[in-house]
């Protein structure tokens, strides 16, 4: 059965050609080998920005958050500073003329990284939904997070500033944050889903047909970057050439090669791990109403049982 799956897998792949044209924004562009630039070494002052995220309790109607950004600062190659900063979120869905709508509440030390006005969306927005059905709560945290990511970024004045993903308008309300954004703040997204016309991955391809070194291959839509001549991912990146070669020193770590060691680092400090989540959960249990709280989770928790049986 596997050495026929394999066959066939074998197949697929051997069709692709380099004749081929990349898909990119519903514009085809023809690939051309003359699009790639070498990339040279160039140390600059540098912050890397990630986001992470975890869903403390999640009823369907309403779900309690927390959410955290990590901002790491480099000379160079030497780490000068950090910054982390996190908050609560709470939304609740409300019908209002009929139709169901998010809103949230921050819980934060400090002056909140987000307006909160932003927070309020219909539960059907396509931005939000990406279909026709009505978006899960749990979106919302996702929304808040990446809204907190352009913010951070957006307060970085000095040096090159690289987000994790990329500058895309997804959410409801994002654009606001965007349009924030100075022309230091770049963005390296590690998956794409981007074709060429033959079906193939546009990244796996550039690969392939690539040059050995270190380079960006770009086009008037998007570009793509190899950040070390033995990495095997291709990214793609918005931002200019310059900040590219300022992203090189930082890419040589084995632990991922080719990937810049600060959204390494950030990544690391921003993720809220299953144990923070459930003392965090173990922490509201303290509440003398929070067994009137657990009834409302029986709505959404039948997955979580069954993927805990043995």
């Amino acid at each position: 059965m596997f050495n026929t799956i394999y066959t066939h897998l074998q197949n697929y792949l051997e069709q692709f050609t380099k004749e081929d044209e990349l898909l990119l924004n519903n514009h085809s562009s023809r690939f051309d080998t003359t699009n790639f630039t070498p990339l040279t070494p160039k140390n600059e002052t540098i912050t890397f920005i990630d986001g992470g995220e975890a869903q403390i309790i999640n009823a369907g109607s309403f779900c309690i958050s927390i959410i955290r950004t990590a901002a790491i600062t480099f000379e160079g190659t030497t780490k000068v500073s950090q910054k982390i900063q996190e908050f609560y979120l709470f939304t609740s869905a409300k019908t209002i003329e009929g139709k169901v709508w998010y809103t949230s509440t921050i819980f934060s030390e400090k002056t909140p990284l987000i307006n909160i006005n932003d927070l309020h969306v219909s539960s059907h927005d396509p931005l939000l939904t990406g279909s026709a059905q009505r978006a899960p709560i749990e979106k919302m945290t996702n929304m808040a997070r990446r809204f907190a990511e352009l913010s951070v970024a957006a307060s970085i004045k000095k040096g090159i500033v690289v987000l994790d993903g990329t500058k895309d308008n997804t959410y409801p309300n994002e654009e606001k944050y965007l349009q924030n954004l100075s022309d230091n703040v770049c963005a390296l997204a590690k998956t794409s889903t981007l074709f060429t016309k033959q079906g193939n991955n546009i990244t796996m391809f550039l690969q392939e047909h690539g040059p050995q070194n270190s380079w960006i291959y770009s086009t008037p839509q998007m570009n793509f970057i190899k950040l070390h001549p033995k990495a095997k991912h291709v990214f793609r990146f918005e931002g200019k050439q310059e900040h590219a070669t300022a992203i090189l020193p930082l890419s040589s770590d084995p632990i991922f090669l080719g990937y810049p060691y600060g959204l390494i680092l950030a990544d690391k400090l921003a993720r809220v791990s299953n144990n923070e989540t459930a003392s965090l959960r173990n922490r509201l249990s303290l509440n003398k109403d929070y067994q009137e709280l657990i009834t409302h989770t029986n709505a959404t928790n039948a997955h979580s049982i069954l993927d805990n049986i043995r």
